[in-house]
């Protein structure tokens, strides 16, 4: 074997690698985004928590490509979804938290199913129908992200 033979194999390997690697990451954007759909939509089915949480980590596992399923297994599938959930809760408490004790009530209010559906619908609306519903509830959007966006939305929406 001449360098030339070993160079053309090290780079096949490291296509290969990154494409596999590059398909990996693509699955996994699109799991993580699918999640928090899901959850809004196993929220309206009224189930128990863990039965929600079985329905989550089903559709999710269907979305999930065949060479992957070895490494997504049902119970990575379930820490990731409980992850994006617990996450949602956090944010939405955390900004009604913020607000003052005016929205004490509406803190506690808010149950799980209230705070994921709001950020689902909110953040589906991607940048510019988010940008577009701000501008119209008065919410400044000059320089902010999404998710500062979001959380003043929310904001103003507890005001109401």
């Amino acid at each position: 074997m001449n360098v030339d033979h070993i160079i053309s194999i090290v780079s096949l390997v490291l296509t290969v690698a990154i494409f596999a690697w590059g398909m990996y990451q693509k699955t996994k954007g699109k799991a993580t985004a699918s999640v928090s759909a899901l959850i809004a939509m196993a929220e309206e089915t009224g189930l128990p928590g863990k039965e929600k949480m079985a329905q989550v980590v089903a559709q999710l596992y269907e979305v999930i490509p065949a060479p992957f399923k070895s490494i997504a297994t049902p119970e990575a599938l379930e820490k990731l979804a409980q992850w994006v959930f617990d996450y949602m809760k956090k944010y939405a408490l955390a900004y009604i938290d913020t607000h003052d004790n005016k929205n004490e009530k509406a803190y506690h209010e808010v149950n799980d199913s209230i705070a994921s559906d709001v950020i689902n619908q909110l953040s589906a609306l991607g940048t510019v129908g988010l940008r577009e519903l701000a501008i119209k509830l008065g919410v400044e959007v000059s320089g902010k992200d999404d998710s500062s966006i979001i959380k003043d939305i929310i904001l103003v929406l507890l005001e109401k």
